[in-house]
């Protein structure tokens, strides 16, 4: 994203579907709730040492100065975080990643405690992405894909920034 929590113009997005392992534990609500096809996955998606090399000469791809390292933003971000963790490896994870993250989730949170100290109501009594998209007027192309959620909590970030 660029200052304006927008997709960089000069930056290519980063985004491939990863096949899950064989013994991950999959929670079939997950499933039906993101209306994904696993069996199409399984067939189509790539392997995680195929992405996690895609990622690394991507991140290489964007030239950035020595030691400059992504600020990820997110919703939920800490579930995404121990994910990708899980996936990278943390040594490479904190090579890439700088960990003073952002989450429109911790941020709708903090706007409602903000509410509660200066007795006014709650603003958000639902803090799910879906829930803040409504409230917020954000549009999400399909919901429950990674890059399509991604894009949707920059805005609400964004959003909640202006509050």
């Amino acid at each position: 994203l660029n200052h304006m929590l927008e997709p960089h113009k000069e930056f290519p997005i980063f985004n491939m579907e990863m096949r899950p392992e064989d013994n991950e534990e999959i929670d079939p609500k997950a499933i039906e709730v993101n209306k994904l096809d696993l069996a199409k996955i399984r067939m189509t998606a790539f392997d995680r040492e195929t992405v996690a090399t895609a990622f690394l000469n991507w991140f290489e791809s964007l030239k950035l100065k020595p030691g400059k390292q992504i600020a990820p933003l997110g919703h939920n971000y800490a579930f995404d975080r121990d994910m990708i963790r899980k996936w990278l490896g943390p040594e490479t994870y904190n090579l890439h990643f700088h960990y003073h993250f952002r989450d429109s989730m911790v941020t709708a949170n903090y706007v409602n405690d903000r509410a509660t100290c200066c007795a006014e109501p709650v603003v958000f009594p639902k803090v799910g992405l879906k829930d803040l998209c409504n409230k917020l007027n954000v549009e999400v192309e399909m919901a429950h894909r990674a890059l399509d959620d991604a894009l949707a909590a920059s805005r609400v970030y964004k959003k909640l920034l202006l509050m």
